[in-house]
């Protein structure tokens, strides 16, 4: 009996700390392979005199693991140049990514809460605010902080929209729209109220749990169930390429509605931390 508990303590232990991460994600010139154990970055060069090559450089980390109310840090010996120029030694970053079978996104985040590498493996995004704007339909305001819904789209710097009326803010919507003639075809969307000093943030404050999204003027929506985790989410919205352009349908706007919510422990104001958009 003592074995077996031993053995049940021992797994609970093992799930707990330990998890088995492979993720990898490239550009035309760059690449990123993050691990459990391992960060590895490449980069492509193409020399086309004398003759054509391709020259690959490659630096390799070995890395540990902290998690904190269901933020993720990795901490290693930076003594590269690969990381956008980021100053050699110990560093710890928080780190947020999309599932594995995607490789859309990962991003780094240092002690300021600013954005010090990213990686998209889609050719098709859209460029935060220089393309598209957002509004909502209330925000907080907490003494000089707004928490306003533009912030979704500045990832170069971690601050949430936060809804602003009483209660979990259920019916509240954010509006994106697009300032180009962009094909909308899904979005990334990050959960909660994402701090690299204040980790305790993401429980204490609502995450979104299901949300609908209406598709401009069609009158069309979708519902989705959002995980109760910081990392990226992909989310596809129904129009396929094709079907957008050879219908005629044109979506100038998405409107995301908050339909369910995450409790927080101890308040009930509810965070997005940022949404990205793919389009074409």
């Amino acid at each position: 009996m003592k074995r077996r508990w031993f053995f049940i303590i021992l797994c609970i232990f093992k799930t707990s700390f330990l998890f088995c991460l492979n993720y990898s994600a490239s550009d035309l010139s760059r690449s990123i392979t993050l691990t459990d154990t391992k960060i590895i970055f490449e980069e492509s060069e193409k020399i086309f005199s004398p003759e054509y090559k391709i020259l690959t450089n490659k630096e390799e980390y070995m890395i540990t693991w902290e998690f904190s109310n269901g933020i993720a840090y990795i901490n290693f010996n930076y003594t590269g140049k690969m990381f956008n120029g980021e100053e050699n030694g110990e560093k710890k970053y928080l780190v947020l990514y999309d599932e594995p079978a995607n490789h859309l996104y990962i991003s780094f985040y240092n002690k300021d809460n600013e954005l010090i590498y990213e990686l998209f493996g889609w050719k098709y995004t859209i460029d935060g605010k220089n393309k598209v704007t957002a509004q909502a339909s209330s925000e907080l305001q907490e003494k000089n902080i707004l928490y306003s819904a533009e912030n979704i789209l500045n990832l170069n710097k971690l601050i949430p929209w936060v809804e602003g009326i009483d209660g979990a803010g259920i019916g509240e919507k954010i509006k994106i729209t697009r300032k180009e003639n962009n094909y909308f075809f899904g979005m990334l969307l990050s959960n909660g109220f994402v701090d690299y000093n204040r980790p305790n943030l993401y429980v204490n404050n609502n995450r979104v749990k299901k949300i609908r999204i209406y598709y401009g003027e069609t009158g069309n929506f979708t519902d989705f169930e959002i995980n109760d985790s910081p990392h990226y989410q992909y989310i596809q919205f129904p129009y396929s390429y094709n079907e957008y352009w050879n219908s005629g349908i044109i979506i100038d706007y998405i409107e995301v509605e908050i339909l369910d919510v995450y409790k927080g422990d101890r308040w009930d104001d509810t965070c997005i931390n940022s949404i990205y958009i793919l389009a074409d």
